[in-house]
């Protein structure tokens, strides 16, 4: 593997990346992103490039695969996103795992050593950062949780957030071991936690040192914090992960806990992990847990819904390499293909699932909209009519077909097509406003507004009720996927 870090326009960095100083900033290239190359179980050649040019002279000679795809020196993208992991997984390929060096942990062994003297070293690593700091640490819970350790089995250490490795007057952790090498070199943090009965965590940078080493025994709590640049609802689906599960290539002990770390929780957590390591002969096992695994459809689906369509594609193209039979895949890469403008490749795919299965009437709707956008007003109707008649009850079929039949001038049918669409389902706002658009460009003003008007007050009532539910939840929604 090659690494090369292009230089950005403001002092070597990115103008629109984090709100750190360009002196932060380089001090986490050389003492975080460096490092982290060594931690790999390949050999890494890294070129630290001072000027963009020397960084386009690699770029013209280099012949192999080039992460992310698509980019160029000149036309940068920028694409780290963990999505691409989960895919992985889900193609059923081997996800690489950090691993300190053997000298690394041999330092490390020899701090454990007078330190443990026996005892279980149990890892804290805290957030304690002025960015984003609704994502930090509950230390007061932390620190509570340390003092109810048993001493007699366990040995509590602080890894503290390297801004506050320096802060001489806090004496919080005065009782405790704070690991101090490990806050402040990569290396020896991976050592420790390599190294360690188990490691605690809040979503943080180290934290991914965990995840992605098979070798670790790990507990990541907070996986959601509401306003959080990296960790909301939204942002954490779009990674493919499934809300409320399990990373897909975690061991048996390693465990996200979807809740904040409050004492109780934690504790809870901890107690169970206990159990199930229990006197277990296999310390660090390196396969997954199959009870973390999830059908490579679902991750597909959730993927391709959040936006992450690159990596869903990929997915679906791997089950149909190994289930040429499976037309929910096939019919999923129709729609990818149609999204992204290659219309033949996607009539194809979408026939090829009604080949295998015509009886889905999804199938026929999405078959309807390549031929409608491609101008193929027949072949769309016979689509849609075929949809109708496997399900009768569909109204976005009827709502589709009243569509194409407008633009065919076929206005009565289009119509009586459209109040069937609402008849079926009378609170769906985009109904009422296609009704309304179609109305209008037949010249009925008046009945147009009527059917805007009822769009307005549909969704007034949807977002009521929602907001109304969203006050009662107390419980983190999952995504389902099970029956897509």
């Amino acid at each position: 593997m090659r690494v090369v870090i292009v230089p950005g326009k403001q002092d070597g960095f990115r103008q629109d990346d984090a709100a750190y100083s360009s002196d932060n900033k380089l001090w986490r290239l050389h003492n975080i992103v460096l490092p982290a190359t060594t931690l790999l179980e390949t050999d890494v050649a890294v070129d630290l490039c001072t000027e963009r040019s020397a960084a386009s002279d690699i770029e013209e000679s280099h012949t192999g695969p080039i992460f992310p795809e698509g980019y160029s020196v000149q036309s940068p993208i920028s694409d780290f996103f963990l999505s691409g992991v989960i895919a992985a997984a889900a193609r059923n390929e081997k996800v690489p795992s950090f691993h300190a060096s053997s000298q690394a942990k041999d330092y490390m062994t020899r701090w454990l050593s007078h330190r443990a003297q026996g005892r279980k070293p149990v890892t804290i690593t805290l957030r304690e950062s002025d960015y984003n700091e609704n994502q930090n640490s509950n230390k007061d819970a932390w620190l509570k949780f340390a003092d109810g350790l048993d001493i007699e089995k366990f040995v509590p250490i602080f890894i503290r957030d390297t801004e506050r490795t320096f802060d001489a007057n806090d004496r919080d952790f005065d009782r405790f071991d704070v690991c101090i090498p490990a806050a402040v070199n990569l290396q020896l943090r991976m050592a420790l936690y390599e190294l360690s009965w188990i490691n605690m965590m809040v979503p943080n940078g180290p934290g991914e040192l965990c995840r992605h080493c098979s070798a670790t025994r790990y507990l990541y709590f907070k996986v959601i914090t509401g306003d959080g640049d990296t960790t909301s609802k939204v942002l954490i689906a779009s990674q493919g992960l499934e809300l409320g599960g399990q990373l897909p290539y975690a061991t048996q002990f390693q465990r996200l806990v979807w809740e904040p770390d409050e004492l109780d929780v934690i504790n809870r957590e901890f107690s169970a992990m206990e159990k199930i390591i229990g006197d277990n002969p296999i310390l660090h096992p390196t396969e997954p847990a199959q009870e973390n695994q999830r059908a490579p459809i679902e991750t597909a689906v959730q993927l391709h819904m959040t936006g992450r369509i690159e990596e869903a594609a990929s997915v679906f193209q791997n089950i149909v390499r190994t289930e040429p039979d499976n037309a929910d895949a096939w019919h999923f890469l129709g729609i990818i293909a149609a999204q992204t403008g290659h219309t033949d490749a996607a009539r194809k795919m979408i026939s090829q699932a009604i080949g295998i299965n015509a009886l889905q009437a999804n199938y026929f709707i999405s078959l309807a909209r390549v031929e409608t956008n491609t101008g193929n007003h027949k072949s769309a109707i016979s689509a849609l009519n075929k949809a109708i008649s496997i399900d009768p009850e569909d109204a976005g079929a009827y709502a589709d077909l009243a569509e194409v039949l407008h633009a065919t001038a076929d206005h009565k049918n289009a119509e009586a097509a459209m109040m069937r669409a609402l008849q079926i389902s009378p609170s769906t706002v985009d109904f009422y406003e296609r009704a309304a658009r179609m109305l209008q460009d037949n010249g009925n003003s008046a009945e147009a507004a009527n059917f805007y008007r009822k769009a307005i007050d549909v969704r007034t009532e949807i977002l009521e009720k929602a907001q109304t539910q969203q006050s009662h939840m107390s419980e983190i929604p999952r995504i389902s996927l099970g029956q897509i």
